[in-house]
Formats: C-alpha cells, sequence, structure tokens
C-alpha cells in the first residue's frame, strides 16, 4: 500500500515535532547538566537554535540517504526506505514526547529521562539498520557492506551532531 499525501504531510508534522522534542530536550539536558546561564537573553533563542540544529540534521539526514541511495539503489527502493525512514524519525518524536511532558510537568529526575531517550535512540537506530537491511542488502548477505552503510549515513552524522551541539553550548554559556 502506497501512503497518500495527508499521510506524509502528517509525518512531516511530526518530524518538525521530533525537532522540537529533541530541542526541549537537549535544553532541559543542558541546564541540569552543563550549565544554566547562557549568552542570549532568552531561552526561547537558546530553543531555537537547538531546534534548528536539529531540524538541519534531519534534513541533512534525509538528503545523505535521498543522494546515496540514488547512486547505489533504484527509485523504488529509495522510495521505500525514505518513507520507512520518514515514520521511524516520527515514531521516535512520539515516543520521545511522553518524557518531555514528565519532564516540564512532573519534575522526574533527569537521569531516568537520558536512560530512556537512549533506549528510544538505540531502538530506532535498531529499526533503521534492519530496514535498510530488509529493503537494500537481503539479496546479498554482505555483513560488512551494510554495517559500513549505516555507520556512514547514521551514525556518523549522529555523533557529528553531538559533536556540534557541544560546541555550540560551550560557545553560548556564561564561563565564570
Amino acid at each position: 500500500m502506497t501512503e497518500t499525501g495527508n499521510e506524509v504531510k502528517l509525518q512531516m508534522h511530526l518530524v518538525v515535532l521530533t525537532c522540537i522534542v529533541f530541542a526541549l530536550l537537549y535544553y532541559f539536558y543542558t541546564t541540569n547538566y552543563v550549565a544554566s546561564t547562557f549568552n542570549l537573553s532568552s531561552e526561547y533563542q537558546l530553543l531555537g537554535i537547538f531546534g534548528g540544529v536539529f531540524a538541519g540534521y534531519f534534513l541533512l539526514r534525509f538528503l545523505l540517504y535521498t543522494v546515496v541511495n540514488n547512486v547505489f539503489f533504484d527509485g523504488r527502493k529509495n522510495k521505500k526506505f525514505l518513507t520507512s525512514l520518514l515514520f521511524i524519525t516520527s515514531l521516535e518524536g512520539i515516543l520521545l514526547f511522553p518524557s518531555v511532558l514528565l519532564l516540564a510537568y512532573f519534575h522526574i529526575p533527569p537521569q531516568s529521562v537520558v536512560y530512556y531517550c537512549a533506549t528510544v535512540i538505540v531502538l530506532a537506530k535498531i529499526l533503521t539498520f534492519y530496514k535498510a537491511h530488509v529493503t537494500f542488502f537481503r539479496q546479498n548477505a554482505d555483513f560488512l557492506q551494510i554495517i559500513l552503510y549505516f555507520c556512514a549515513l547514521e551514525m556518523i552524522p549522529l555523533f557529528a551532531l553531538w559533536g556540534g551541539l557541544a560546541v555550540i553550548v560551550n560557545f553560548l554559556k556564561v564561563n565564570f
């Protein structure tokens, strides 16, 4: 079954929600573990910067997958994988949304939210790995190829995102 235009629009909105949820979670992480004062005049500016960084990360991720998959695989498999990736990303945001609400309104310990978020992110990466394996690499059992493909397109951008956010926070925090 193919997805309708309304379903794709909903998933795009859920990806925007995922960017906002990740921005809020990273904001809570930085205010609890890194610093509580920043050079900006408002917390909303910091949230906007974090949201923009996460939106850029997801956009870059989709563009990298599109370019690499168009080079090595046919268009039908590429479209199938991109719709699955869109679904997994929107599902990731939906699963992380309750943690933001619990953290904001019920002040649960941030350590448990970190564990929950890490679990959801790892499960999303496992689902992405499985979907890439089923879509692209099922016929040839070359396991090294899928590991290299996954690390190059999923793990390296994730670690670059984490390092980039650390540099941004270090630049914006007030050093006494």
